[in-house]
């Protein structure tokens, strides 16, 4: 196993440890955004999702450039900046909601645009989604 701190959770700075309604109470111009919003996110002291964007980036730009199959674990802030990474801002488009124990399949290779496989898989849980 390998730990590469590229793919850690966002900072979330100040927002550090709150629910989406402490914070709202506490910084109310982040209502304006919602709790699925993560492209508005604005945390104080914490990241933007274009800076997470660019270190989760940097992390598959080295990892398409190898040989062979990995398994990469992950947060799902990491896994919404690694998406709106390769596939732009057409990700947001999608409106996923990326449940915990989620699996999300890519095909990167050097050489073609990156694939989705699948997205948000719940089969190994024995559950459906919910909304």
């Amino acid at each position: 196993m390998v730990t590469d701190a590229r793919l850690r959770e966002f900072a979330f700075g100040q927002w550090e440890g709150l629910t989406w309604e402490q914070i709202v109470r506490r910084f109310p111009e982040a209502a304006q955004f919602g709790f699925l919003s993560v492209r508005d996110y604005r945390p104080p002291g914490g990241e933007t999702l274009d800076v997470v964007k660019q270190r989760v980036g940097a992390f598959l730009d080295a990892l398409s450039a190898q040989d062979g199959t990995a398994v990469v674990v992950s947060h799902a802030g990491a896994l919404h900046a690694a998406l709106a990474y390769l596939f732009g801002d057409a990700y947001f488009q999608w409106k996923v909601r990326l449940m915990p124990a989620s699996i999300t399949r890519l095909c990167l290779a050097p050489d073609r645009p990156p694939e989705v496989i699948s997205l948000n898989e719940l089969d190994h849980l024995g559950a459906e989604p919910s909304a």
